[in-house]
């Protein structure tokens, strides 16, 4: 069964915003210069279950605080593991914010997600 919505993921809210252009590095991590590279690290991470790079490359509103959003993302490694992903869109909404369109595909589930 293939389940497939669209739901925008704003790169300012929820997948990179707030990115730092620098050409530093910290902690091993290299500081996005565009906001493709701060959405791949960010996916790349979360596939690895790398809850240190998710956090490094995203701003996320859905929490309330940086410890609840740390807890947030190890239960998504539970309950969502995510095995691939793919941008199959990106759209610039203003000089801070990208529009971007992913499918996430998960370990042991016939449904991919759009998002």
């Amino acid at each position: 069964m293939k389940r497939k919505g669209l739901v925008s993921l704003l790169l300012a809210s929820v997948v990179a915003g707030s990115i730092l252009v620098a050409s530093t590095t910290t902690a091993e991590r290299v500081v996005a210069q565009t906001p493709m590279e701060a959405a791949t690290e960010y996916f790349q991470a979360f596939i690895a279950k790398d809850v240190e790079g998710m956090m490094f490359y995203s701003k996320d509103t859905n929490y309330l605080d940086e410890k609840s959003r740390e807890e947030g993302y190890v239960k998504d490694f539970k309950t969502n593991p995510t095995t691939g992903y793919e941008i199959v869109e990106s759209k610039q909404i203003n000089t801070d914010e990208v529009q971007l369109y992913v499918v996430q595909k998960y370990a042991g589930q016939d449904y991919e997600q759009s998002g």
